[in-house]
């Protein structure tokens, strides 16, 4: 009981936070003043001096900024061609003769113009492409991106995994593609529980969030990536390049790199040979010792005896002569007295 009440928990945290994004669908959105407020922002902001006989107003969500997206129809003539064009990094398209426009601080933005006065930014911008496909009226995909491959993409997954029905939300992100052509898509979820799944596909383990999880294409099929696998789809070179698409594909092959061993550096005939000073003050000294090739420490020491000796000698000297001084000092004082 207590697990089915935490996952239960669990799914109305997650679609709580997940509506917060647009908290309108077209089914949700009746709010008569609203509508109100956008067409007179129309007619303020939109239409130059000739105004249509009657504005029909369809609202498809709010944004997280308090952006509100929606579609007209108004008495002018529209054409039934698609209006295609580039919006920051993405591509929007839709029917022309249902614009999608955007009504904030109680005016009314195409949405390129909305972009590039700085009313929307790239954040927004994904929101639009993560949701707008949920509208059904407007499509948004990364620009560059091959609409024809996406869509037919779209087709193979609807047939396979919603029996020919297409569902009213179904977007796909083209992740990347492999050396034999396999195409990586990840078909974002209208909401995710988060739950974290942990899947062993040959020498690798995928780590991904239930439904979330990137899908291959590849010879008019789709697969999961464990699928395509025990199918014989891809093989182990196909999942090593997987791995370096940082998607949540890791190896768990033994790291077999061999650590390099430390150089070490020998001296040679012509090198010169440094020997680290072995003197110690407190060492008695001998001076017998005589130097030869096999005694260069005893030489060294030798060495060091006679240095010391100087040393002596000189503070001797130095005694004496302030001693002489003290004396002929004394004596030049009683001479003045």
């Amino acid at each position: 009981m207590k697990k089915l009440l935490t996952a239960l928990i669990a799914f109305v945290m997650c679609f709580s936070v997940v509506t917060t994004a647009f908290a309108a669908t077209p089914d949700e959105t009746s709010d008569p003043d609203l509508i109100s407020d956008i067409k007179q922002a129309m007619l303020d902001t939109y239409y130059g001096d000739e105004k249509p006989d009657f504005i029909e107003v369809r609202i498809y969500g709010t944004a997280s900024d308090g952006g509100v997206y929606f579609d007209f129809m108004d008495s002018f003539t529209h054409w039934t061609d698609e209006v295609e064009f580039d919006i920051g990094d993405y591509t929007v398209s839709y029917p022309r003769d249902c614009p999608v426009l955007l009504y904030k601080n109680n005016k009314v933005y195409t949405l390129s113009d909305a972009y590039e006065t700085g009313v929307i930014d790239d954040d927004m911008l994904y929101e639009l492409y993560v949701w707008g496909n949920l509208w059904g009226k407007i499509d948004v995909t990364p620009k560059g991106e091959d609409r024809a491959l996406l869509s037919e993409i779209k087709r193979v997954i609807i047939n396979k995994y919603y029996n020919g029905k297409a569902p009213e939300y179904l977007n796909v992100e083209i992740v990347g593609s492999t050396s034999d052509e396999t195409v990586c898509f990840r078909n974002i979820p209208f909401m995710s529980l988060g739950v974290m799944i942990e899947q062993t596909i040959g020498d690798y383990t995928y780590y991904y969030n239930h439904g979330d999880d990137v899908m291959l294409y590849k010879n008019g099929n789709v697969y999961s990536i464990k699928e395509a696998y025990e199918s014989g789809v891809i093989d182990d070179s196909i999942l090593e390049e997987l791995s370096k698409m940082n998607f949540g594909l890791e190896s768990n092959k033994p790291n077999t790199t061999v650590p390099t061993e430390p150089t070490t550096s020998v001296a040679t005939v012509d090198e010169p040979v440094t020997v680290p000073d072995t003197t110690s003050a407190t060492k008695p000294v001998s001076t017998s010792d005589t130097a030869t090739n096999d005694t260069l420490s005893n030489s060294q020491n030798n060495s060091g005896a006679v240095q010391t000796g100087q040393n002596s000698v000189a503070v001797i000297l130095l005694v004496a002569m302030l001693a002489g001084c003290a004396v002929i000092f004394a004596k030049r004082r009683n001479y003045f007295k």
